[in-house]
């Protein structure tokens, strides 16, 4: 069976996106007690409330959203999405074995949280140039609008919204969370530019 050049091209951007979304989590935001959105930064919440793997906690939270998710995507983005899902889990798991990689910048953390939405935005862009999905809550957001007609864009606010209060409960200092708002917003600038308006899919 011959693989077409622009499915291999598309799956090695969504390789290379997770990948820089996974070093962006493991450089800048673990180590400087920042947040992410949408599953992995769920992850994150869990890794500093009970020491738990994010990779590890990340494909767990995936298994029962692809399960409900499969039929409401086609089956490329299904592909796409089960291979974002082992990629980025994957990824988390090297970077974890590369602890010089855990960057703490005391005194820096306005430079992390650049840093984060900077190497996050891109990785981010290049999965959604991909058609790739990491799963998460791109796929929650698919299954809520396909049940209740949710919005999509409603879903992805509510449920980062409920990542970053659990965050805020849990270790993030109110300057900490100022600083990943401001990454969230270098991160959605870099996306629209990297991306562009060829984007064919959403990712969390």
């Amino acid at each position: 069976m011959k693989i077409k050049r622009s499915t291999v091209n598309d799956v090695m951007l969504l390789l290379l996106g997770t990948a820089l979304i996974t070093l962006s989590i493991q450089v800048f935001v673990i180590p400087n007690n920042l947040a992410s959105n949408g599953v992995s930064g769920l992850s994150v919440v869990l890794y500093h409330a009970f020491q738990l793997d994010p990779a590890l906690t990340f494909l767990l939270f995936n298994i029962p959203l692809l399960f409900f998710g499969f039929r409401l995507v086609g089956k490329k983005l299904f592909f796409m999405t089960i291979l974002g899902s082992l990629s980025l889990s994957g990824w988390l798991f090297i970077w974890e074995q590369i602890p010089a990689l855990q960057l703490a910048m005391p005194g820096w953390l306005v430079l992390a949280g650049i840093c984060d939405g900077l190497v996050s935005g891109v990785g981010i862009g290049l999965a959604l140039r991909s058609g790739g999905s990491s799963g998460g809550s791109a796929i929650l957001s698919l299954i809520f609008h396909s049940i209740w007609a949710t919005p999509v864009n409603r879903t992805l606010f509510v449920f980062d919204a409920f990542v970053m209060g659990m965050a805020l409960f849990v270790y993030l200092g109110w300057f900490n969370f100022i600083v990943t708002l401001g990454s969230c917003l270098i991160a959605s600038q870099v996306v629209k530019l990297v991306a562009g308006k060829d984007a064919k899919a959403k990712i969390a």
